[in-house]
């Protein structure tokens, strides 16, 4: 699709997402534009001519045929120095179909239903959702989460958030007896049954170009009202909502955000001072997709009119397609970088990436260019851990101390037999050979 094509498209998004009186849709094309030129106006009149009748009948082809014809929009293109440039894109949303009254799920009207359907006395729940167990100076006893800073692989740390006992077992409930039954966007492929990294990356097998996004603290970044909403769009009551959302979310204790290891750039405190999903709680993941999935719907509509493919992991967000010219590659990044924003996230500009062909290209790991393969370095990194296992013996190599080391081991194993048996089987048979009884 060439640009202007493209531009012509956003417009007649725009034109049928909302009302079709011509101020409507002059705003909306403004919007998309950042700007409102005389020659806009004339072609919102053209198109909402008496010749045109019947137009709240007209669908995303007819509006785009009728945007492509006008002189108007040729000229807008042909006679400026600066042609007309996207600054936002209008998606039309499908309806939420979904709703706990269609499902099999809790029938949670009030309180009281949430009490019994969590087997909890009020001054149990009270408690799980009190605010003031993360009080300055309040007792670590009072909180319902482990707190541990992890290092980040390239540098910095994520703050992992573990909840206690029965805050965790009430966690999973709500994720098995509700979030699990509600579908995922078709672009998610990280926390979700039948999907992994592996068919994440083979979504953009041999394709001349790639790129690649990064969303910053992305569990953090998904805060209260965002979480709140997941569960008012299955149907439930405003006060449903609230208990289930503080019960999913937390706020992190400023001791325990000062005691962060690493000073770098990227530190932001801010998200975890409200409430937010918890990294390490069973309801986040569930919940970070469905939050999600506007973004998800936005960014699959911007890769269709483009001609490219679009799916996500987690945080990682990956686009693919046809070879770009340089100017059009930074205005997709510009619009990825948009939506992102608009939706209540953030890119991590410092891992986005452009990756050609000629090299490369790597999707959560996995190489794409040709078929999904391990990389050399992943297969000469665990072959090399494998071989001094097998001549000093385990322990020397298990130097982050993790408590099954064998099973650990096996199971990286395993991940690269299921991206590339040959390599995987060699790197099994060495795995074989090493002696764990003497380990310690």
């Amino acid at each position: 699709m060439n640009y202007k094509r493209w531009v012509a498209s956003c417009l007649a998004d725009a034109f049928i997402i909302g009302p079709r009186d011509s101020s409507a849709i002059l705003l909306r094309w403004s919007k998309v534009l950042g700007e409102q030129p005389e020659w806009l106006r004339r072609l919102s009149k053209e198109i909402l001519s008496p010749e045109t009748a019947h137009h709240e009948n007209l669908n995303f082809s007819m509006v785009l045929e009728r945007i492509q014809a006008s002189e108007d929009f040729d000229e807008a293109f042909s006679e400026s120095d600066q042609p007309p440039r996207v600054r936002y894109v209008y998606l039309p949303e499908a309806e939420y179909s979904f709703s706990a009254e269609q499902h099999e799920l809790p029938k949670l009207a009030g309180i009281s239903d949430v009490l019994n359907w969590l087997n909890l006395t009020v001054n149990d729940l009270e408690w799980l959702c009190g605010n003031y167990r993360n009080a300055p100076g309040a007792s670590s006893k009072l909180a319902h989460y482990h707190y541990r800073w992890l290092e980040k692989r390239r540098g910095g740390s994520r703050l992992l958030e573990s909840p206690k006992p029965l805050l965790k077992s009430i966690q999973q409930k709500i994720l098995h007896d509700i979030l699990s039954a509600v579908p995922q966007h078709p672009a998610v492929h990280g926390f979700r049954a039948g999907h992994s990294c592996v068919s994440h990356a083979r979504q953009h097998l041999e394709q001349p170009l790639l790129l690649k996004f990064d969303l910053k603290d992305f569990f953090a970044s998904i805060h209260y009202p965002m979480v709140f909403q997941v569960y008012r769009k299955l149907g439930y009551p405003p006060t449903v909502c609230r208990i289930l959302t503080k019960l999913s979310t937390n706020v992190s204790p400023v001791k325990i955000l000062k005691s962060r290891p690493d000073t770098c750039i990227d530190k932001d405190d801010n998200y975890f001072r409200r409430p937010h999903l918890p990294q390490g709680a069973p309801t986040s993941p569930a919940l970070s997709n469905l939050a999600a999935s506007k973004l998800d719907k936005r960014l699959t509509g911007l890769a269709d009119t483009m001609g490219f493919r679009y799916s996500r992991y987690a945080d990682d967000l990956v686009f693919s397609g046809p070879r770009l010219k340089r100017g059009s590659i930074d205005k997709l990044q510009s619009l990825v970088g948009a939506i992102v924003l608009e939706e209540g996230f953030l890119l991590n500009t410092r891992k986005s990436a452009v990756v050609g062909q000629a090299q490369r290209q790597q999707v959560t790991g996995i190489v794409v260019n040709r078929k999904a393969n391990i990389s050399r370095q992943q297969f000469d990194q665990m072959k090399a851990i494998l071989h001094h296992c097998i001549h000093q013996g385990p322990h020397h190599q298990n130097r982050d101390q993790v408590p099954d080391f064998q099973a650990h081991l096996k199971g990286k194993i395993s991940y690269m037999q299921s991206i590339n048996p040959q390599r995987g089987n060699k790197l099994m048979k060495l795995f074989q050979q090493i002696q764990w009884q003497n380990a310690d």
